[in-house]
């Protein structure tokens, strides 16, 4: 990932089901999910076209759909998946780094994991 460039996807929010407490198994809470893919955007710079890049509109979708229905546990495995589904959308993506925050847990604090996966 060093010399290559970024795409970020940020504060992408959703409600779904994760936690092991059992209200939390029960209704939907707000996770906040950060994506960030590493891309060669050269080719997109010099031809201003969609096809020479990520499409990362199609991908937010795909990401919105997978957090609401997949009710993991753990945000880890969230992150995983999240992780799996940015490296499996293009192979333009040479690596991402995926952060899922569950925001105020219990008026304790917030939980965030963050997941990086290479091609």
């Amino acid at each position: 990932g060093g010399d290559m460039d970024r795409i970020e996807i940020r504060d992408l929010r959703v409600d779904g089901i994760v936690g092991v407490g059992q209200e939390e198994r029960e209704a939907p809470q707000e996770i906040v999910i950060d994506v960030t893919l590493w891309v060669d955007t050269a080719r997109a710079q010099s031809s201003d076209d969609l096809g020479d890049t990520v499409n990362y509109w199609t991908l937010t979708q795909a990401i919105k759909s997978y957090a609401e229905d997949t009710h993991p546990r753990l945000i880890e495995r969230l992150a995983g998946g999240i992780a799996d589904l940015g490296l499996a959308h293009d192979d333009m993506v040479a690596e991402v780094e995926v952060t899922v925050t569950k925001p105020n847990v219990s008026h304790l604090a917030d939980f965030a994991v963050t997941v990086r996966r290479e091609r």
